[in-house]
């Protein structure tokens, strides 16, 4: 039987994962990559507990093709974002990473992507400015009026949050701490 749909399956439907000893059938397994992928949740942990999917499990399972070029620029972003060299093209319809490891002292950039070639400054991430020093980067405009804000500590914005909550019957997932909300229409989420 699937701990996830609750109906008896053959053996042969319970793939084995590289992560866990947990089991569930292949149908579960899809609809549960299919929608952690559509949602960006990457890396993939297992449904029942949190170690990670191997991606080699999660392109074995993962049926289209689509998904799984998704699963796989999400790897790529996640490898580059943590890359300290890595600088992204800041063309509004443009998502290129460029490879840019000891660039601090000839800072001019160039977008490789085909089709953009945008010229960028290593340091501020702006434009490409020959002729004077890097300009502050302005802050996002919902950013301006949280900054003038007067701040709150941590925990008694935190409290606030929790007793709204609790107001609308929002409660804390004992599993994953995120909040969910029970909906009495028949329906399930897991």
């Amino acid at each position: 039987e699937c701990p996830l749909c609750l109906l008896p399956q053959p053996s042969e439907a319970f793939p084995t994962l590289a992560c866990c000893a947990h089991r569930s059938c292949r149908a579960c397994l899809e609809q549960y990559l299919r929608l952690a992928v559509s949602e960006s949740r990457v890396p993939v942990s297992c449904p029942h507990c949190p170690a990670a999917l191997q991606p080699a499990d999660i392109r074995r399972l993962l049926p289209e093709p689509a998904l799984r070029d998704k699963y796989e620029e999400f790897l790529l972003r996640r490898l580059l974002v943590a890359d300290p060299g890595t600088r992204w093209c800041p063309a509004p319809d443009c998502s290129y990473a460029v490879l840019a490891h000891g660039c601090a002292e000839c800072p001019r950039l160039t977008c490789g992507r085909e089709g953009c070639g945008t010229e960028f400054c290593y340091h501020c991430r702006q434009p490409w400015h020959p002729d004077g020093p890097c300009m502050p980067v302005p802050p996002a405009p919902g950013l301006a009026t949280l900054a003038t804000q007067p701040a709150q500590p941590e925990e008694s914005a935190h409290g606030e949050a929790l007793a709204q909550a609790e107001a609308e019957d929002i409660k804390v997932c004992p599993r994953c701490s995120a909040f969910i909300m029970k909906i009495n229409d028949g329906s399930c989420n897991r």
